[in-house]
């Protein structure tokens, strides 16, 4: 009978959650809030405000929660399989609805490293690699993730992006990639790579406006250092 009356409870205070989100949308929800009522869709009965509270505490934010891998999630106590799917699906979405925004004007480094950082400063475990398309004025009007792997492991296949610039009709791009562990310092590989890109985008009348690398606290534009020559 208490567990009854317990799913009976949980169900009350689940619609409320719904009624109060349906009435005010998501302004006046804490973090785990929302985490406790996405984990709704996941978790049929049980009580998901305490996981959500541990899950937030673990990763340290809502943003690292949907940043945290499938297996991690999988591992945490009260995270079954369709919750981890569930979660690290979500994380993939937003990743890729942030990398679709466009930035209005001209894209100074300042506007270059927050548009980069605010889609590749969250990843601790992979190396993601980038790509920004930029109109005749260098305003960024779509980009796309390209590659994603283990760190110093991920290299750009030349022919895919020659088919994404193509595709976008750009007159220039920006291309980025994060150090997941380390500091935003170029690598020789790195050099390398931006030198290879470039001389491949100038053979199709491509500018590489710029190679950014996020770091753990830091960000470095080629450009700006005069790698880009």
């Amino acid at each position: 009978m208490l567990k009854n009356n317990n799913s009976n409870l949980h169900a009350h205070h689940r619609e409320r959650m719904r009624k109060r989100f349906l009435k005010n949308g998501c302004d006046n929800f804490n973090d785990h809030e929302i985490l406790e009522m996405l984990l709704f869709y996941t978790i049929p009965v049980a009580n998901t405000n305490e996981t959500a509270h541990k899950l937030i505490h673990h990763f340290g934010s809502l943003k690292n929660v949907f940043s945290a891998n499938y297996q991690e999630l999988l591992s945490f106590d009260g995270i079954g399989e369709k919750s981890a799917v569930f979660l690290t699906f979500l994380g993939e979405v937003f990743q890729r609805c942030n990398a679709s925004k466009k930035l209005e004007g001209k894209c100074s480094y300042e506007k270059r490293f927050t548009y980069f950082k605010n889609i590749l400063g969250s990843e601790k475990k992979h190396e993601i690699f980038m790509v920004a398309f930029l109109n005749d004025k260098l305003e960024i009007v779509g980009s796309s993730i390209l590659e994603t792997g283990n760190p110093g492991q991920v290299k750009i296949d030349l022919y895919k992006l020659t088919e994404q610039v193509m595709l976008s009709r750009c007159h220039g791009i920006i291309i980025a990639h994060n150090h997941p562990a380390g500091e935003a310092t170029p690598s020789y590989d790195d050099c390398q790579e931006s030198k290879k890109i470039m001389d491949f985008l100038y053979e199709i009348n491509i500018r590489l406006e710029d190679h950014i690398i996020i770091g753990q606290d830091n960000v470095y534009s080629m450009r700006e250092n005069g790698l880009l020559s």
